[in-house]
C-alpha cells in the first residue's frame, strides 16, 4: 500500500472547495515551473500547441518564491507543462525546497533522469514523484 503524503492537502483543498472550510491566508500548494521546455511533444499535452517563450526560471527569482511560501509552508510541486529535470538547477532547486521545511512533489517524464539523479532525489529525500507516462 502506497502512503500519498498530499492526501491530507487535497483532502483540505477539497473541503475548502466546497466551503466545509475556511479559506487560507495562503495557497496550500504552490505549483512552480521552473522551465518552460519539454523534450517531448504528447499530443494530449497543452505544451505541444503552446506558442510561448521557452526559458529557464532564473535562480533568483526561484530563491524569492522560497522564502516567501517559508513563511506559510504550502506544499510545492514542480508541475505544469514542461519537464523540470531539462532545467540545469533543477536538484538544486530541489534541494533548497527540502532545506526551507516544505514538502516538494515533481511530475516528469522520467526520460533524462540518470541514476545520479535519482539518487540525489532519494538522499534529499523526495516526498512525492509522479512519471507522466501519458503520452507514451
Amino acid at each position: 500500500m502506497s502512503i500519498n503524503i498530499f492526501q491530507p492537502i487535497y483532502k483540505q483543498m477539497n473541503d475548502i472547495a466546497l466551503g466545509d472550510a475556511p479559506l487560507p491566508e495562503f495557497p496550500l500548494i504552490v505549483d512552480i515551473e521552473i522551465t518552460s521546455y519539454c523534450n517531448l511533444k504528447c499530443i494530449m499535452c497543452d505544451h505541444t500547441y503552446m506558442d510561448r517563450k521557452q526559458e529557464m526560471m532564473r535562480e533568483d527569482v526561484f530563491n524569492r518564491i522560497i522564502e516567501q511560501c517559508k513563511l506559510y509552508k504550502p506544499a510545492i510541486r514542480f508541475i505544469m507543462y514542461s519537464e523540470p529535470f531539462l532545467h540545469s538547477k533543477s536538484l538544486q532547486f530541489a534541494e533548497r525546497v527540502k532545506e526551507s521545511g516544505l514538502l516538494l512533489h515533481i511530475t516528469t517524464n522520467g526520460t533524462v533522469l540518470t541514476k545520479d539523479y535519482i539518487d540525489a532525489l532519494i538522499k534529499l529525500p523526495l516526498d512525492s514523484i509522479t512519471f507522466s507516462l501519458q503520452g507514451a
